[in-house]
This record gives C-alpha cells, sequence and structure tokens, in this order.
C-alpha cells in the first residue's frame, strides 16, 4: 500500500512540474502545426479549470477520493485501473502548469 500511496504523492506533486519543464503545447504545436489546442486552453472554460482556487480544488479532491473511496482500491487490483488512475491525475495536476503562457 505504501508504494500506491508513493505513486499517488508523486504524481500529485512531483511529475506535474517536469511535466510543465516539457512544454507540452508547444511541442504539440509544432508537431501538428495546429494551434487549436492553444486556443481551447486560452477559452473560458480553459481558463476558468486553470485558475488556481480551482485546479488547487480540483487535486485536493481526487487524492481524497482516490484514498477514501474504492477508486484506489481499484487502481490497485486492476491495471487498467491504474491506468485511468495515472491519467487522471496527471490531467487533474498537470493541466495547470502545463497552460501556455499568454502572448
Amino acid at each position: 500500500m505504501w508504494v500506491f500511496a508513493l505513486q499517488v504523492a508523486l504524481l500529485v506533486a512531483v511529475i506535474p512540474t517536469g511535466f510543465a519543464l516539457a512544454r507540452p503545447v508547444d511541442v504539440i504545436e509544432g508537431a501538428t502545426g495546429s494551434t487549436a489546442l492553444r486556443r481551447m486552453l486560452g477559452g473560458r472554460l480553459g481558463r476558468a479549470l486553470m485558475y488556481p482556487f480551482v485546479s488547487s480544488i480540483l487535486a485536493m479532491v481526487s487524492v481524497i477520493v482516490v484514498f477514501f473511496t474504492p477508486y484506489g482500491q481499484a487502481a490497485l487490483d486492476s491495471t487498467p485501473m491504474r491506468i485511468v488512475l495515472t491519467v487522471h491525475l496527471l490531467v487533474v495536476r498537470g493541466h495547470r502548469r502545463a497552460a501556455p503562457a499568454r502572448r
């Protein structure tokens, strides 16, 4: 169980910083030549979800859900659920730091 807790802690605290340093929005734009992702993140909904208060609440609720509901146990028992949990935590914690800088 402690390994699972460590994995969740890393996904919530450490990995998003490395994710942001890689500048994924710029990488995707460079690979595809499209600015659709930047427009989507810069829209009203994207800005609302990336607001620091909202993203902090989303992260806090996500960790509570993982440890106090059957979601965490399902992730321990099932590889597909572990993948879903990993993607979930990366999206919830990584989206604020991965946002493109305003130009």
